[in-house]
């Protein structure tokens, strides 16, 4: 028997005790992996190599119920979900936006066309449209990250902010980031977003593209020219190139 503590553990209550008699949890088992120890991946594998081979009968967490029958699929889930994400030979660039009125929207296009011109590859994603939890393997494989917002009553949108809010249990420290945004009186949303990037550990690439009402041909080229820049140095870093 393995008094495990929090590991595979969930918030999850039911009259029943063991895993076989509570029907089917695994979202909120995930879910508890995902908000508890996804930041410690490493520690997770350590531990699943620790009991590796050990005839276990019963796993007893401090949350949710006791696991009998379902004891190799938690290990090969945790073990699944401890995993180190691929990453994408070349470099990759993740660019999310929010764009009231489809301004920020070119500046988004904008930026992923230099970064792919610079030789990465670059994604752009609506965060309007976006699954966020289905994607934090993605960012976290990722080498950089580019978000714009447009600015409402002097703050960047709030899918922004539950994008940003989602990467605190991510190891992001010294991916590039960048922040961009079109603006119609004061433009607080991007010098907002650059200092959430830094208290979560990124690099800013450079200065964020900040845009008043509609972009003109020098904006275009200043987000194009913010995206190569992001892209030139993930793609000298994936040569071998230094991190300063």
């Amino acid at each position: 028997m393995l008094f495990s503590c929090d590991f595979f553990g969930a918030h999850f209550c039911h009259e029943a005790l063991f895993d076989d008699q509570v029907g089917d949890y695994l979202q909120t088992f995930r879910y508890y992996f995902d908000h508890i120890f996804r930041p410690f991946k490493e520690h997770v594998r350590n531990g699943l190599q620790a009991i590796a081979g050990l005839p276990l009968s019963l796993i007893a967490p401090s949350h949710g119920p006791l696991l009998r029958s379902g004891i190799a699929r938690a290990q090969q889930q945790y073990q699944e979900w401890a995993s180190l994400p691929a990453p994408v030979p070349g470099g990759s660039l993740l660019v999310f936006f929010v764009s009231a009125y489809g301004l920020t929207k070119q500046l988004a296009l904008a930026v992923a066309e230099g970064a792919q011109a610079a030789g990465i590859r670059a994604e752009v994603h609506d965060l309007t449209e976006t699954d966020i939890p289905g994607l934090l393997d993605r960012i976290e494989a990722a080498d950089g990250l580019a978000v714009g917002s447009c600015t409402i009553n002097g703050d960047a949108v709030k899918p922004v902010w539950d994008l940003l809010s989602s990467l605190a249990t991510l190891k992001l420290k010294g991916k590039w980031a960048a922040a961009f945004g079109s603006y119609g009186w004061s433009g607080e949303a991007v010098p907002m977003l650059e200092e959430r990037f830094k208290s979560l550990k990124f690099r800013i690439a450079a200065p964020g593209v900040k845009v008043k009402f509609t972009p003109k041909t020098e904006d275009m080229e200043a987000a194009r020219s913010l995206g190569r820049m992001l892209g030139e140095k993930i793609r000298m870093e994936n040569q071998g190139g230094s991190k300063a």
